[in-house]
C-alpha cells in the first residue's frame, strides 16, 4: 500500500500516509478545496490579531468601554466610524486584512480595542442616530 499524498510505500504501522507532513499536506489541500481554513491560516490570523491588540492595548489588551480582556472576544475598531470606507478604499473585506494593514502602516492612530459586544452596540447606536 502507498501513501495517498506522495505515493511512497507505507510501513506496516501506517494506514494512509507515510509521514505527518504528508498527512498535513493532504488535509490542507482538502480543506482548501472545500473552503475551510488550514491550521496555518488560523494560527497566522491569531498572530496578526494579537500583534495589533498588544500594540493598541499594551501588556493587557482590554475593551476601552467595559474593560473585558479575553483576547478571543476583542476587536479593533475604527474610532471615526470609517471602517467600511477604509475597507472599500483598500479593497479588502476581512479582519485579517485590517490587522495586516495596521502592521504595514506602523499601527496608525485612530483605532481602539472593543470587545465584540461593545463593538456591536457602538455600531447599532450609530445606525439608529441617523
Amino acid at each position: 500500500m502507498n501513501c495517498i499524498e506522495c505515493g511512497k510505500e507505507l510501513t506496516l504501522d501506517r494506514k494512509k500516509f507515510c509521514s505527518y507532513e504528508c498527512s498535513e499536506k493532504w488535509w490542507n489541500k482538502k480543506k482548501k478545496a472545500s473552503g475551510q481554513k488550514s491550521r496555518y491560516d488560523i494560527e497566522y490570523n491569531n498572530r496578526v490579531k494579537k500583534e495589533a491588540l498588544y500594540h493598541y492595548g499594551g501588556n493587557t489588551p482590554k475593551c476601552v468601554v467595559c474593560g473585558y480582556s479575553n483576547i478571543e472576544a476583542l476587536e479593533i475598531d475604527h474610532m471615526n466610524n470609517d471602517g467600511q470606507s477604509h475597507r472599500k478604499e483598500n479593497n479588502y473585506a476581512s479582519g485579517r486584512q485590517t490587522y495586516i494593514w495596521l502592521r504595514q502602516n506602523n499601527f496608525p492612530e485612530g483605532f481602539q480595542i472593543l470587545c465584540a459586544n461593545c463593538h456591536k452596540i457602538k455600531h447599532k447606536k450609530r445606525l439608529y442616530k441617523r
